[in-house]
């Protein structure tokens, strides 16, 4: 099974991705700050982060910027979401691909598949 870690402090989102991605078979995570995140990777390695931009503590970019610095997890897919449409600068930090609010979940669970394939 795939796992797959969500980093968003919106509730009410996180709560539809996670749902939407465990109805097509995923084991998803959830973290509300950077913080969270970074913990949740220490404790098991992702198959795909998908990562807010705007976050308590740390931010998406720098985030990314961590992830994609480390060994460990250099490799691993992101998918970047956030209300501001700034794809450059997310690809620059590091998402593998980058989706602006609002999202349909249909979208964002046939990228996650595309990701994960």
């Amino acid at each position: 099974m795939k796992r797959i870690l969500v980093v968003e402090d919106e509730a009410p989102i996180a709560r539809i991705i996670r749902h939407n991605l465990e109805r097509q078979g995923y084991e998803v995570t959830v973290a509300e700050d950077g913080e969270a995140a970074l913990s949740a990777v220490a404790a098991g390695l992702p198959d795909l982060v998908i990562l807010d931009l705007l976050l308590p503590q740390h931010d998406g970019w720098a985030l990314a910027e961590r992830l994609r610095r480390s060994e460990a997890t250099a490799s691993v897919p992101i998918l970047m979401l956030s209300i501001i449409a700034d794809r450059e600068r997310g690809l620059a930090a590091g998402a593998t691909e980058y989706m602006t609010k609002p999202f349909a979940v249909t979208d964002l669970v046939d990228r996650v598949r595309r990701l994960l394939a």
